[in-house]
C-alpha cells in the first residue's frame, strides 16, 4: 500500500483497530523498508462536561433594616442596574407612605454587607364590612448576582415569614407565583388582572401600519363606535388638570378596596419623582367627581387609576374625547373587579394575578394605584 493512502487514513481515522499488518512497499520515515507496519489502537476521549463550581455554604445575618441602610440599598441597585439606585427616591418610596414606613427585611454577609432583601410596602384597603385595614405588598424581593444559589433566598423568606403577623397582598411576576403558590403553610386566594382595550382613533393605528387607503373609515368608526357605548357629550361635565388633589375619593364600598385619600393621591401620582403621570378631574360645576390618572406610551394610553362617582358613561366619553385630541390611538385599563365591558372596552388577556395572603373575604375593586 503506498505511504500516502496509509497517512491519509491514519488521519482520517478516529479509532484504528488492528486487522493485520500493513505491509510497505517503500521505506518510512523511522521505519525499515518492508517491515510490517502494525496499526495503532487509538482511543478516543471526550473532554468531561464541566460543571458549576458548587457555591460554598455562606453565613448569613438576617434582620430588619431602617433608614441607615438606605445607602447600602441604593448601592448594591446601583451594581445589577436594578430599582430605585438612589437613597433619595428610596426614602421617598419606602418612608414617604402615607400609610406608613415599609417594613425591609435585608441579609448581610460576614463582611457586614448587604446582599438580600424583601420589602413589605403597607397599603390602606376598606369596605362596608370590614372598614379600613392595612395590608403589605411584598416588592424589591432581591438577592445580589454573587450570593445566588448560596440558600440566603431561603433564610431571608424565612425570618420574614416569622415577622408576618400581618396581611398581604402581591402581583407576582412568572418566577414569584411559582413558588408562592406551592409554598407550604401558605393559603394564597388569586384573582385574575384583567386587561381592557378601547379604541380611540383606529386610523391612527392603520396610519402608524402604513394602511393609509383605509385609515379614514377606520377614524369615522372608532368615532362611531364611541357614540354608541359612550353616548353625547354631558354638557354640564368637564375635564381639568389636577395638580394636587383636594379631596378624599372612594369606590363602590361594597367591594374592597383601596383607601384613596387626598395625601396617598398625591404621594402616589403627583409627587411622585420616578413616572410623570396626567391626572385630570371631572367636574359638575365647580365639584370634582371623579378623576383618572394616566400615563402615554407613543400613541397608547395607559390608565392607572380613574373613580367615577357621577355618570361614569358621561365622564367616560369625556376621557375619550380628551385622548382623541392628543393624538391618542387606543388606551388599555389593567384591573381587577372593574366590570368594563357596560362601557365598551373588550378584555384583551390577563397580564398576570393579583394574590391575597389572611385578609378579609370579599369581592376586590384593584387598580394599578394599590400597586408599588
Amino acid at each position: 500500500m503506498d505511504m500516502t493512502v496509509l497517512r491519509r487514513f491514519w488521519r482520517s481515522s478516529t479509532v484504528l483497530q488492528a486487522a493485520g499488518p500493513f505491509h510497505s512497499t517503500g521505506s518510512a520515515a523511522g521505519g525499515t523498508a518492508g517491515a510490517p507496519v502494525q496499526a495503532a489502537v487509538i482511543e478516543e476521549t471526550k473532554p468531561e462536561a464541566k460543571r458549576p463550581p458548587a457555591r460554598e455554604k455562606q453565613h448569613y445575618v438576617c434582620r430588619e433594616a431602617c433608614e441607615d441602610d438606605l445607602q447600602a440599598i441604593a448601592l448594591l441597585f446601583r451594581r445589577h442596574n436594578y430599582g430605585l439606585q438612589s437613597a433619595e427616591l428610596l426614602r421617598w418610596k419606602y418612608f414617604g407612605n402615607p400609610a406608613g414606613r415599609a417594613k425591609i427585611f435585608v441579609a448581610e454577609n460576614t463582611a457586614g454587607e448587604i446582599v438580600a432583601l424583601r420589602v413589605h410596602m403597607p397599603r390602606l384597603f376598606t369596605s362596608r364590612e370590614t372598614g379600613v385595614f392595612m395590608v403589605r405588598q411584598a416588592v424589591d424581593w432581591f438577592v445580589a448576582e454573587a450570593d445566588r444559589g448560596t440558600g440566603v433566598y431561603s433564610q431571608l423568606r424565612e425570618f420574614s415569614r416569622a415577622r408576618r403577623d400581618y396581611p398581604t397582598i402581591g402581583f407576582p411576576n412568572e418566577i414569584s407565583r411559582r413558588i408562592t403558590k406551592t409554598y407550604p403553610g401558605d393559603t394564597r386566594t388569586y384573582f385574575p388582572i384583567e386587561e381592557w382595550w378601547f379604541p380611540v382613533r383606529l386610523d391612527q393605528l392603520f396610519l402608524t401600519n402604513r394602511k393609509t387607503a383605509i385609515a379614514p373609515a377606520a377614524g369615522i368608526l372608532s368615532k362611531l363606535y364611541t357614540f354608541i357605548w359612550l353616548g353625547r357629550r354631558a354638557k354640564e361635565l368637564r375635564m381639568n388638570p389636577i395638580h394636587r388633589f383636594e379631596r378624599d375619593f372612594g369606590l363602590n364600598p361594597s367591594f374592597i378596596h383601596g383607601v384613596r385619600s387626598a395625601e396617598f393621591l398625591n404621594w402616589r401620582f403627583i409627587d411622585n419623582p420616578v413616572r410623570r403621570y396626567s391626572a385630570y378631574g371631572f367636574f359638575r360645576g365647580n365639584e370634582n367627581t371623579g378623576y383618572c390618572v394616566y400615563d402615554i406610551d407613543e400613541s397608547l394610553a395607559k390608565i392607572y387609576d380613574m373613580v367615577l362617582t357621577y355618570r361614569p358613561r358621561a365622564c367616560l366619553r369625556l376621557l375619550i374625547d380628551h385622548l382623541r385630541g392628543k393624538g391618542i390611538s387606543e388606551v388599555v385599563f389593567k384591573s381587577v373587579g372593574f366590570r368594563m365591558r357596560r362601557y365598551g372596552f373588550i378584555r384583551i388577556g390577563s397580564p398576570g394575578d393579583f394574590d391575597t395572603l389572611n385578609t378579609p373575604q370579599g369581592d376586590w375593586l384593584v387598580s394599578f394605584a394599590d400597586k408599588d
